[in-house]
């Protein structure tokens, strides 16, 4: 399976590429490509002035930190932590029970 995806990776594959278009206030078109190596955003001015840029694709740090239940045991309680305080000056959800009791009363 691995010398077949290899091959189909090296003769058939062709990276995606992710074209972006916004327009601002003033008028400028920035168009942004993503590339399968670099990152070129194109700049139109209403004038007619064009500004090509080119930067290098970052890759992102690979992770080779061992799977240890700790550190989601530690993420959980963070996020417990939190929960709390967002949720400290909202009002309160209805219980399931006072939900059941404001449905209308069928048959009577």
């Amino acid at each position: 399976m691995q010398k077949s995806l290899d091959s189909w990776l090296k003769e058939e594959w062709t990276p995606q590429t992710s074209v972006k278009t916004s327009t601002a206030s003033d008028g400028t078109v920035t168009t942004t490509k993503i590339e399968s190596d670099k990152v070129v955003t194109t700049k139109t001015a209403p004038n007619g002035t064009v500004v090509i840029t080119t930067a290098p694709v970052v890759q992102e740090p690979e992770d080779t930190t061992p799977f240890t239940l700790q550190k989601y045991v530690d993420k959980w309680k963070t996020y417990q932590e939190n929960q709390a305080k967002m949720k400290e000056g909202q009002p309160k959800e209805p219980s399931e029970i006072d939900k059941v009791n404001s449905l209308p009363v069928i048959g009577k």
